[in-house]
């Protein structure tokens, strides 16, 4: 298996691109961690889903897994017909100038990607490392890729724990909207799935609000806090209608332009897009109810409903345990002083600025 993967990322194989009409699904079990499911496949039904023989379909999933895990140079194209999930996994030649994939930062560091059932929610999650707990939590309409560029680092001292939110990734998708208190019983709920007791916390605009919110209400649980970038604490109008067009527009029209105006709204280079970025977040804009999914997340862009749900001076206090909030020289959602005047109401946190970086460092 490993041998014929190796040959068809070489591009010396014969093997054929998979049914277009198959390829969502494809690239969602892959994704998604939910290999186990392969195991149950007899050569008819693989002939009759997607037009190949059990055998060729697991040397993609093969294909697949041997390029993250050892770093193929070859670029791999998964998915072919339909451009709106057409995703491409990478290897460029770095010695070249070229940009390298994210998952080779991984290469060496032993990890999985599952899903962990949590109420409702099939929740995708990644683990790497052993020692205390770590959870990395992304922004509003980001996934777990955001961290990984981090993970090997991390997993070198913790157990590194990222997930992707309800309504998330490819986690089950949101049909209504999700505020404050369903993240933060979202993250209680999955610490308890994974027999986590305590958890250092690190999160990165939504993902700093739940961290700080769950940090409030349950100290017990919580070790030391990353603020990165965090939301909670304003409600600018402007930033708010301009978060929700570019991600809206994204979701309906999951095109390379539109997700990439988004993501390089929240960066300082416009280089640090990169086209496997993009790939990666069209994949999942593109799912089937991930529009209807964004407006739901989109909620907390809403004045009444956001004001709703904004940390309160009792929450900062009551957030007692080690403290880091990071802010960023040239965030366009709101000024250092923002998050200066959050780190002051916290009784043991301390602030920082990064230099030449913006709302996704």
């Amino acid at each position: 298996m490993i041998a014929a993967a190796g040959a068809f990322v070489e591009g010396t194989s014969g093997l054929r691109p998979l049914n277009p009409d198959w390829d969502a699904e494809f690239l969602h079990i892959i994704s998604s961690g939910e290999l186990e499911r392969v195991d149950a496949w007899t050569n008819e039904w693989c002939v009759e889903q997607a037009g190949h023989s059990s055998h060729e379909v697991r040397t993609w999933i093969a294909a697949y897994a041997a390029l993250a895990a050892q770093g193929l140079h070859r670029r791999v194209h998964l998915l072919r017909g339909d451009p709106r999930v057409d995703c491409r996994f990478r290897h460029h030649d770095c010695a070249n100038g070229d940009e390298m994939s994210i998952w080779l930062d991984m290469s060496g560091t032993e990890y999985s990607v599952r899903n962990v059932v949590v109420g409702d929610w099939r929740t995708r999650v990644l683990e790497a490392g052993r020692g205390e707990p770590l959870v990395l939590m992304a922004g509003t309409s980001g996934h777990l890729e955001a961290y990984a560029r981090n993970i090997a680092a991390f997993a070198q001292h913790f157990r590194v724990i990222a997930y992707d939110y309800p309504g998330h990734g490819w986690t089950t998708l949101a049909d209504a909207d999700l505020e404050l208190p369903d993240y933060v019983a979202h993250l209680r709920g999955l610490l308890d799935a994974l027999g986590v007791e305590r958890a250092h916390l690190s999160g990165e605009s939504l993902g700093g609000w739940v961290a700080a919110k769950f940090a409030a209400e349950f100290p017990e649980r919580t070790g030391r806090v990353v603020l990165n970038t965090p939301g909670g604490t304003m409600a600018t109008p402007e930033v708010m209608e301009r978060i929700r067009t570019l991600s809206q527009t994204a979701a309906d029209d999951p095109s390379p332009e539109r997700i990439r105006t988004k993501l390089e709204w929240l960066m300082a280079d416009p280089a640090s897009v990169t086209d496997e970025l993009v790939d990666i977040r069209r994949a999942i804009y593109a799912q089937p109810g991930f529009a209807t999914s964004m407006r739901a997340l989109l909620c907390l862009q809403d004045p009444e409903i956001r004001r709703r749900n904004l940390l309160t001076d009792a929450e900062l206090a009551a957030v007692t345990g080690p403290v880091l909030v990071i802010w960023t020289s040239d965030d366009p959602s709101g000024p250092a002083a923002a998050g200066l005047a959050m780190a002051e109401r916290m009784p043991a946190a301390r602030f920082e600025v990064i230099k030449d970086a913006g709302h996704w460092p």
